[in-house]
C-alpha cells in the first residue's frame, strides 16, 4: 500500500516536472522571438481587425509588391504602397494619390497567424487593430 502510493507521488512529480519544462521552454521561445522582432521587425504580413470587433479591416502585404488596403465600417475601400521607414517595425502607408495616408506602428506579433496587435495612426486618430490572419486578403485587387 505504502508502495503504490510513493509510485503514484512519483508518476504525478514526474508529470508536473515534464509540464513545467514545457511550459517554460514555450515561454523561453516566445521571449527570444519577441526580442528579435522588436529588434529587427516583426512579420507584418496579414490581415488585421479593428478592436473591439469592428468591422474595419487592414490587410497588410509585404513583399515584392508592398501593398496595403484599409477597408472602413463603411465598406469604403484605401488601397496604396507600404513605405519602410528606418524604424523595423514603423511603416508608412501611402496612398495611391501619392499622399501619405498614415503610419502603422507593430506593437508585437508571434509566428502563429493570428497573435498580433498593430497601431494605425492617420491624420485623425489613433486606432488599434488585432492580427486575424496570416495572410492579407484584398477586397479588390
Amino acid at each position: 500500500m505504502k508502495e503504490k502510493l510513493i509510485r503514484i507521488i512519483a508518476i504525478v512529480s514526474l508529470t508536473l516536472a515534464v509540464i513545467l519544462l514545457a511550459t517554460t521552454l514555450d515561454a523561453t521561445r516566445k521571449v527570444t522571438y519577441l526580442k528579435q522582432g522588436a529588434l529587427k521587425g516583426f512579420e507584418v504580413t496579414g490581415m488585421y481587425r479593428e478592436q473591439p470587433n469592428k468591422f474595419a479591416s487592414l490587410a497588410l502585404q509585404l513583399d515584392t509588391s508592398n501593398r496595403w488596403q484599409f477597408t472602413n465600417t463603411d465598406n469604403t475601400v484605401v488601397n496604396g504602397t507600404i513605405k519602410l521607414t528606418d524604424d523595423p517595425n514603423l511603416i508608412d502607408l501611402v496612398d495611391e494619390t501619392g499622399a501619405t495616408y498614415g503610419t502603422v506602428h507593430i506593437a508585437y506579433s508571434m509566428p502563429s497567424e493570428d497573435e498580433g496587435l498593430l497601431f494605425l495612426k492617420t491624420a485623425s486618430e489613433v486606432t488599434a487593430f488585432d492580427k486575424a490572419a496570416g495572410k492579407p486578403a484584398f477586397l479588390q485587387e
